[in-house]
């Protein structure tokens, strides 16, 4: 099983804050699935997204418009890419560098 750590000033965050809930939904979603890896570049098809989160497919299209337009999550055929996340993250050491290289 996988460790996510997600800092609590997220919820005072301007960005964050400027979210509706389904929004703020699929942020915190993008940062914590079960694909999420040491490179914050994975592969997660609309589908699996549609089918984890319950949302519609138009509230996800416009988050993912939203989220893109800000410059913290790209999207492009089914991958995903979180920007600023190593800002949060220091994976260092020799584990991880090994991590980094076998995915």
């Amino acid at each position: 099983m996988k460790t996510r750590i997600l800092h609590t000033k997220i919820w005072k965050d301007t960005f964050f804050f400027s979210l509706s809930p389904a929004e703020r939904y699929l942020f915190l979603y993008f940062l914590a699935n079960e694909y999420v890896n040491i490179l914050h570049l994975y592969e997660c098809p609309d589908r699996i997204i549609l089918f984890d989160t319950g949302v519609t497919v138009e509230e996800l299209q416009k988050a993912k418009d939203k989220f893109q337009l800000a410059g913290k999550i790209y999207f492009y055929n089914g991958y995903i890419y979180l920007k600023n996340a190593d800002k949060y993250e220091d994976y260092s050491g020799t584990l991880s560098e090994k991590g980094k290289s076998a995915i």
